[in-house]
């Protein structure tokens, strides 16, 4: 979905998977990237921000959240 830019699909099967499993912290990143592709941009930051409290030192937590902050 995310390569076909099936945003707002993605967002949902994503957001799925952290409701399963809130620290799911790949689910939560893409789910923040796929809000961020459809313009949510403060949405996809906290989400972002919430894999961070589980995950500080997750190499692709910490490259989310340095875009997030060029943004």
């Amino acid at each position: 979905l995310l390569a076909t830019q099936q945003w707002a699909r993605a967002a949902s099967c994503f957001r799925s998977i952290a409701e399963h499993d809130p620290n799911h912290v790949p689910a939560l990143l893409h789910w923040a990237g796929a809000s961020r592709q459809m313009g949510q941009y403060s949405f996809a930051r906290d989400i972002v921000l919430r894999a961070a409290k589980l995950k500080p030192a997750h190499p692709a937590v910490v490259y989310e959240l340095v875009r997030r902050l060029r943004e």
